[in-house]
């Protein structure tokens, strides 16, 4: 039976909740800390893979959620022309950004460059408080993504019968929940993202883009799986053995 839940009074429940806001405020210090200090050695990443072909490619194939709304071969095709992803943070606030594909000429579209831009809109709360040498504002504990975080459309500039957007649109009734991603590209054309994408490059395949591109992501889990599978199986034929060293008896 679970113990009954302890009754606290007020003041000590403010204490705790200020305790926590301090945590709270230390983590989110350490997540700036983290990407600036990162930045650089994604700096590095970029040179060193700059002359390995499709390695964006790849590493955007290997992620699970990336690689399901890929289906179409165009697009794919298209993206082999892709040269460098790169995710610039706000300067406000580093949970926000501005995600950009880089591309060599290519027989799709004009564009060098094509940017999914989040417009992060800052609360009253923050606008009014200063920030502290880490960059900190109690306000933006109360950070919203849903809230205050609006995706962008861009403009493609598409080559002549090459437009995989208006050749694969979006499927679904409601443009901000639709059934279907349709083209890639109509991640950069509609304004909202409906399928997290810009998370999924940001927080997953751009940190660590060479296990993507390696294929290594996901194997320690499976090797994992695998070694308890092995061990499940020694276990039942133990058990096996002792069954029939009893019958024996």
């Amino acid at each position: 039976m679970a113990p009954t839940a302890p009754v606290i009074d007020s003041r000590t429940q403010d204490k705790f909740d200020s305790f926590q806001r301090e945590v709270d405020r230390m983590d989110l210090i350490l997540e700036f800390f983290e990407y600036r200090k990162k930045a650089p050695l994604y700096e590095q990443r970029r040179k060193l893979i700059k002359t390995i072909p499709r390695f964006w490619y790849m590493a955007l194939m290997n992620n699970d959620d990336i690689s399901i709304e890929l289906q179409h071969k165009e697009d794919q095709e298209a993206l082999e022309f892709l040269e460098d992803i790169w995710v610039v943070r706000s300067p406000i606030d580093p949970r926000v950004y501005t995600i950009e594909f880089m591309f060599k000429s290519n027989p799709f579209f004009e564009d060098k460059v094509l940017r999914k831009v989040y417009k992060y809109s800052e609360s009253r709360e923050c606008k009014a408080q200063s920030g502290d040498s880490d960059g900190f504002k109690w306000g933006m504990l109360d950070f919203d993504w849903e809230e205050q975080v609006q995706p962008q459309s861009t403009t493609i500039k598409w080559k002549r019968g090459k437009n995989l957007s208006s050749k694969y649109p979006r499927k679904g009734a409601d443009d901000n929940l639709p059934d279907e991603l349709g083209s890639f590209f109509n991640w950069f054309t509609h304004p909202s993202d409906a399928f997290d994408i810009g998370v999924t490059i940001a927080e997953d395949i751009f940190p660590d883009a060479i296990d993507y591109y390696t294929g290594q992501v996901g194997c320690d889990d499976s090797d994992e799986e695998s070694d308890e599978d092995d061990d499940d199986d020694d276990d039942d034929d133990d058990e096996e053995e002792e069954e029939e060293d009893s019958d024996s008896d």
